[in-house]
């Protein structure tokens, strides 16, 4: 295992002291599989041992981890190689670790929550009608709290019925339709919007020191009203999600929700292709019954 460590540092360009700490018992954990006598036999190491250890080894722990296990292996079939050890190189038998994110159900608020969450805000006060149009643009518009949060007055097209999102990292804008709900929940916050000269941003802080919400604070401020309306822990992204599995409640496509959502990537749409249970258990098989 030491000199393992250290082709990885020398040869390999390991260079962090964390990763060597990581890598080192892993590589441990393996050479003891196949060290029955207390010494490393590379005899008994084939795709058989490989694979089962790696198996075995990942049963209990993350995907993640367990990815890191057969990074951890590959080198060290390299290495083992390289120097002889092994006959061949079974660094392409090590199996690759599939990811479990994506594999539950996408957990958007149902559409009674939203309509819960929206009759709990108060919008006679300038805070709430601020509060329930980031909720209508968040559940219908499916846009991000940061979106939200950079949205200004200038990305209001009111006569082409638009807004303009504009990405924070500068990589390309996005114009989406203006419903006329979310259009209704615009007016009735900004005929109350008070802010200081020159301050562009929709949505601003009620609280000093004056200027724009943060996407924490947007999000935060969603958690705050759904716990308040007794929803439980519900951030923006949920809101978001509601919004996706509304179009395909309606009958929509997958490609129409990504554009809803602002996706580049049709791939990136896919987990929604489980949000609809109900429509998915009309799918399923039934099982048989049990026979004696």
């Amino acid at each position: 295992a030491g000199r393992f460590i250290g082709y990885l540092v020398e040869a390999r360009g390991v260079a962090s002291s964390s990763t060597v700490k990581l890598y080192a018992p892993m590589a441990v954990a393996f050479l003891r599989s196949v060290s029955p006598a207390g010494r490393v036999d590379w005899s008994l190491v084939d795709v058989e041992s490989v694979q089962g250890f790696l198996t075995a080894w990942s049963a209990s722990r993350s995907a993640s981890a367990a990815g890191t296990m057969a990074s951890v292996l590959r080198a060290l079939l390299r290495f083992a190689f390289a120097q002889g050890w092994t006959q061949r190189d079974l660094t392409g038998r090590v199996g690759k670790v599939a990811s479990r994110r994506g594999v539950r159900l996408v957990e958007g608020l149902s559409a009674d929550g939203v309509e819960r969450l929206l009759a709990s805000i108060d919008v006679s006060t300038r805070i709430g009608a601020r509060d329930r149009a980031i909720v209508v643009a968040l559940s219908r518009l499916g846009l991000r709290a940061g979106e939200v949060a950079h949205l200004e007055l200038g990305d209001i097209d009111w006569r082409a019925g638009t807004l303009t999102l504009r990405d924070p990292k500068g990589r390309r804008d996005l114009t989406v339709p203006l419903p006329v709900d979310v259009g209704a929940a615009l007016v009735g916050y900004l005929r109350l919007r008070r802010a200081p000269a020159g301050l562009r941003a929709v949505f601003l802080r009620e609280h000093a020191p004056a200027g724009p919400m943060t996407t924490a604070g947007v999000s935060g401020m969603v958690a705050a009203r759904a716990a308040a309306a007794g929803l439980g822990l519900v951030h923006a992204h949920r809101l978001r999600h509601a919004a996706a599995m509304a179009v395909i409640a309606r009958g929509g496509s997958l490609v129409e929700a990504g554009q809803l959502l602002g996706h580049a990537r049709a791939a990136t749409t896919l987990i929604y292709a489980r949000a609809d249970a109900e429509s998915l258990r009309s799918l399923a098989i039934e099982w048989p019954e049990a026979r004696p």
